[in-house]
């Protein structure tokens, strides 16, 4: 008797049309090798809907511009169907698929640890058998609209975007919705300054114009949209208790399909990263940047915010080897009106994430990861008349990190310190260290107290001449900009004299410090805004400080304000609360626990 052989299950899918059986050889089976065949592909086709797939064919007398739900408004692109291939989150990861194998062409080999290896976890079974088809304009997403209008969340607009639209979004009412979210939502949390102040937002205006022609990036928008949607309603959720339905409908269709959007994203980019000539585009470096960002904001099982971070780094010192020689590697920080520039915001906001990044996590065990590290070698052109000109517009503190570019680069000066000290063998250097440490401490205090007084003045001189109601509202934003990078300033100030000078936990300085700091955030951060989530570093830093018992009642200012970031969905706050308590708790310093427990975590939102 004949016996039949086998279908194959996981093999290639020209052995699964053929049905014949595969020996899974990678990257090509023995069939395809020995038919010839150049496409042979492992990656999964999955199918969202038992429904047969709606026709992507418009009609010719439909209009050219679409509203995307309520949220955006794009043009049609010409074609369709090879935008969805291209971003569809059914191209898993190949099980054989690694960071290690790809390499930079200046010669910079790429982390094993860069994370663009990781999958994201996904539920088994659950996922498939929802009968869900992001495609299908008649699946049940309505019930996201209730959700939000619960959540008190504002109302829908639109947006011109100038690029002709991706089909995930025009051929889709629930990506396009999960785009909309993104941009009336998790943009303005990414920036301290209101929408009305700050109409060119990057994360609202720049990073989605170039998702437009960028798969991965507009996959890791949708997946960032989807995971800060479901954190929201998972939050207001618990706190009203609903029944296990409405839990199923709301949460797990976002969250799963964000898992299954990250997969994608990095399948891409790996792609991406083996043509030196994407890989030295902006769009990829936006999107290694935007991963690191993704794992900061929500703080999840990846937690592979270094690896991009240091993923993002090299790719920056490949674009400098390429243009000024291989020695070149100190990253100049931009000026604070120049982040419209697409390259320029690119390296305004990794050196943002590098700086605070270190600044709020500790040393990695590991050693060699520690020696990667995160360092860095940041110039700064200090130009006294540039920067009085800035002031006269209200435009010296930058309005993408609410920092001004001196103390950023300050903070930059303390990050080295910091590291310095770790790295310090003989009894001999400690000295040199805190005499180091004691000028730039000096140096942050003169140099913040010198620039408000230019501030002050400026305001007398602007409100004292009838200034409009425009002109005071712009100041009350100013003002809150003023608190924020006082804020930063000090919260560098207080890292110096904690983790490089090591002054007690009871010493009176750090207590009247770590006062002034509270009085900022208690008084000039409003509640509710996006200041608070751009402060969260601070937050976590100096309310990890309160041990004292004369400081225990500061200790509620801070939680409160890290309850309203966990409502409106940054989860990383649900680590720095809990790790505040435990430095209260257990009276230890926060690198300490980070330390002793392996935790490799950064605020650096």
């Amino acid at each position: 008797m004949r016996v039949r052989s086998k279908r194959s299950r996981g093999g290639c899918r020209n052995c699964k049309r053929s049905k014949i059986k595969c020996d899974e050889k990678k990257p090509k089976c023995s069939h395809c090798i020995r038919k010839g065949r150049d496409d042979c592909t492992y990656s999964l086709i999955l199918r969202w809907s038992k429904k047969p797939p709606k026709t992507l064919k418009s009609s010719k007398s439909e209009s050219q511009k679409t509203p995307l739900g309520e949220d955006v408004n794009v043009t049609r692109p010409n074609d369709t169907s090879a935008d969805i291939a291209a971003i569809m989150p059914s191209s898993l990861i190949p099980n054989d698929t690694g960071i290690e194998q790809l390499s930079w062409s200046s010669g910079y080999e790429i982390p094993n640890n860069l994370g663009l290896d990781d999958k994201p976890q996904r539920s088994k079974g659950t996922y498939f058998q929802i009968p869900l088809s992001p495609f299908s304009f008649d699946t049940p997403f309505n019930g996201h609209n209730e959700s939000l209008r619960n959540l008190g969340l504002p109302g829908p607009r639109t947006l011109e975007l100038s690029h002709p639209s991706p089909s995930i979004l025009s051929n889709s009412p629930y990506f396009s919705e999960l785009f909309g979210f993104f941009l009336r939502e998790t943009s303005r949390l990414l920036v301290p300054v209101p929408s009305y102040a700050y109409r060119s937002n990057p994360f609202h205006t720049l990073i989605p114009q170039m998702a437009m022609q960028s798969p991965p990036l507009m996959g890791l928008i949708l997946a960032f949209g989807a995971n800060h949607r479901n954190k929201m309603i998972s939050y207001q959720e618990q706190c009203t208790f609903p029944s296990l339905d409405e839990k199923v409908s709301s949460k797990n269709i976002d969250g799963l399909l964000a898992d299954e959007l990250l997969s994608s994203t990095i399948s891409q980019l790996l792609v991406q990263l083996m043509n030196a000539e994407e890989r030295r585009s902006d769009t990829t470096l936006a999107t290694i940047l935007m991963l690191a960002g993704f794992d900061i904001f929500f703080c999840d099982t990846r937690n592979k915010w270094r690896a991009h971070i240091l993923g993002a780094k090299r790719l920056l010192i490949d674009r400098l080897s390429s243009k000024l020689g291989p020695q070149s590697k100190t990253f100049k920080i931009p000026s604070a009106n120049n982040v419209s520039n697409t390259e320029t915001f690119l390296i305004h906001w990794f050196s943002y994430l590098n700086i605070i990044a270190s600044l709020s996590s500790a040393s990695p065990k590991n050693v060699i990861e520690a020696s990667r590290g995160v360092s860095h070698e940041f110039s700064y052109e200090d130009n006294s008349d540039h920067a009085h000109e800035l002031r006269s517009q209200l435009r010296d503190i930058d309005y993408f990190t609410g920092v001004d570019t001196k103390v950023l680069s300050l903070l930059a000066g303390v990050s080295c310190l910091i590291e310095e000290k770790r790295l310090i063998e003989q009894p001999s250097g400690v000295h040199d260290l805190i005499l180091r440490a004691l000028e730039l401490d000096h140096e942050i205090r003169s140099y913040l107290e010198a620039s408000e007084t230019a501030r002050d003045q400026v305001e007398f001189q602007i409100l004292g001449e009838g200034a409009s109601s425009n002109i005071k509202l712009k100041f009350q934003t100013y003002r809150t900009m003023r608190a924020t990078n006082l804020i930063f300033g000090l919260t560098g100030v207080v890292q110096l004299k904690r983790r490089v000078i090591g002054i007690p936990q009871n010493s009176k300085i750090l207590k009247d410090l770590l006062a002034e700091v509270t009085a900022l955030i208690d008084k000039d951060i409003p509640h509710n805004s996006s200041a608070e989530s751009c402060i969260t570093f601070c937050l976590f830093c100096c309310g990890c400080e309160l041990i004292d018992e004369n400081l225990a009642c500061y200790r509620q200012i801070y939680t409160e304000r890290i309850e309203i970031l966990l409502r409106r969905g940054v989860t990383s706050a649900l680590q720095a609360k809990s790790i505040m308590k435990e430095c209260w708790r257990e009276k230890k310093s926060w690198w300490e626990i980070l330390e002793e427990k392996n935790l490799d975590l950064t605020f650096a939102i």
